[in-house]
């Protein structure tokens, strides 16, 4: 927290008018008389929201001679981006406070701070005491996160095994937010399912494939509307052979109604993975079985 605290030095003389029993020179040069700034810490009061409180009092013998003024500001990563004009207090003596809430959606992640400027302001002796400015702590906002325990894929019918899951798990990292989380798919609803929306963890299940080797799928966490960086998710699948070696030599004795020939492919997924603990089968589209796939 950031005090800034002024004791009254003597104000030159201006005039000699009574009021009451105290001269309008003593209330304006009474050592006792304090005028206090305050910058209190920028915090987060919410999942979506920081707040910024200013204010400026005065104490003393003779503080309900005074009327407190206070401005302010806030700023994210040292630019201004929230003001409030100044403002005083409906009475006099009374504190002058100002709360400032920025809407993280709004203004993004940053570190956020506040600036305070306070003065007062004796009607008595018609006199300012400019008290200056207050800067507040900062805090550090960060977006909502996330993270995947692993990559999914999408086998037909087949589900998933092994080193090729179905379904994975998705948790969401607050980063200082509050409250319970909100996942939604920006896109690629069809490839790919939720067990839940408003939840800390969801399994995620692929229901189509990418097209080809795409990002096709998009998700976020969001905590009170402030959004996590978008998860691009890429779900792969079994495509095609290729070709690594073979024997079909035709002075080879027959075997049984045929000749002997050895291929050897290599199955790869869409983006050309070498999916070696799967196994695949060839086809023949003819209907022959001389033809190599």
């Amino acid at each position: 927290m950031t005090i800034s605290s002024f004791i009254r030095h003597s104000i030159p003389f201006l005039f000699l008018q009574f009021s009451g029993f105290v001269f309008a020179q003593t209330i304006c040069t009474d050592a006792t008389t304090v005028g206090t700034g305050i910058s209190y810490p920028v915090t987060r009061n919410g999942p979506n929201s920081t707040q910024y409180i200013t204010e400026t009092s005065v104490t003393g013998n003779y503080r309900f001679s005074w009327r407190t003024y206070i401005q302010s500001w806030v700023f994210r990563n040292g630019s201004e981006i929230q003001s409030s004009p100044e403002s005083t207090s409906a009475q006099l003596g009374q504190t002058t406070t100002h709360t400032t809430g920025s809407t993280l959606s709004i203004y993004g992640p940053g570190t956020y701070s506040g600036r305070g400027w306070h003065r007062l302001y004796a009607p008595g002796c018609n006199t300012w005491d400019t008290l200056g400015y207050t800067n507040s702590a900062t805090i550090a906002v960060a977006r909502p996160s996330w993270s995947i325990d692993h990559p999914i894929w999408h086998l037909g019918n087949v589900g998933g095994f092994g080193n090729y899951p179905a379904t994975g798990v998705l948790t969401a990292i607050p980063n200082g937010a509050t409250g319970s989380p909100a996942w939604s798919i920006i896109s690629g609803s069809d490839k790919v399912q939720l067990s839940c929306t408003t939840c800390v963890q969801t399994y995620y299940t692929a229901l189509k494939a990418s097209n080809g080797c795409s990002y096709e799928v998009v998700l976020k966490a969001s905590y009170g509307g402030f959004e996590s960086e978008p998860l691009y998710i890429l779900i792969d699948k079994p495509h095609s052979f290729s070709f690594v070696s073979g024997n079909d030599d035709a002075n080879d004795s027959p075997a049984q109604n045929g000749y002997l020939s050895i291929v050897r492919y290599a199955l790869k997924s869409q983006c050309q993975l070498f999916l070696t603990d799967m196994r695949g089968g060839e086809s023949f589209p003819l209907g022959g079985y001389g033809e190599f796939p």
